[in-house]
């Protein structure tokens, strides 16, 4: 009855829909957003790798060269950098400054609350993104040359199989 409650509630594909990419890529299931990450730290670059990813799948719907929603694009590193309606969207080192992050951890009850449609960041997404604010956002800079914090190792480790240990 569990099982067939949640089916109802959830939807069939619950479980494996909102997985780790590590659980999904041992069940077969195609992780398309991040299916080109290469598995060494010195070829990955963080923002075209981890980032652009994240963006492309949950903003640049709304954000983009058509359809610039509060005159900001996100498909562009010089649309993040330029920002929009509502003043810049990263202020490097500063994440709760940074409207591209802020909005994604407010209420999903807020009139702010991005995305405001689909399905919002997960918790993997927004510690990375958080992570790369708080590293200077920086559009060029491989992984190998970031100090990644221990929970930052464990969700690179856990959801995309890139060991950042030497």
């Amino acid at each position: 009855t569990g099982h067939l409650g949640g089916n109802l509630t959830h939807g069939s594909n619950y479980l494996t829909d909102y997985a780790p990419t590590l659980i999904k890529n041992a069940l077969g299931i195609q992780t398309e957003i991040y299916a080109d990450i290469p598995k060494t730290v010195d070829s990955i670059l963080v923002y075209s790798h981890l980032i652009q990813p994240i963006l492309d799948n949950k903003c640049v719907s709304c954000h983009n060269a058509s359809t610039s929603n509060g005159n900001l694009r996100l498909d562009t590193p010089q649309g993040i950098l330029k920002g929009g309606n509502h003043g810049t969207a990263i202020v490097s080192g500063k994440p709760l400054e940074s409207n591209l992050f802020e909005r994604t951890i407010l209420p999903q009850t807020s009139i702010k609350f991005m995305p405001p449609n689909g399905v919002p960041l997960t918790y993997s997404e927004l510690k990375i993104l958080e992570w790369w604010i708080k590293e200077g956002a920086s559009f060029e800079q491989f992984l190998a040359s970031y100090d990644a914090p221990n929970d930052i190792e464990h969700l690179l480790l856990r959801d995309f199989e890139i060991d950042t240990k030497p």
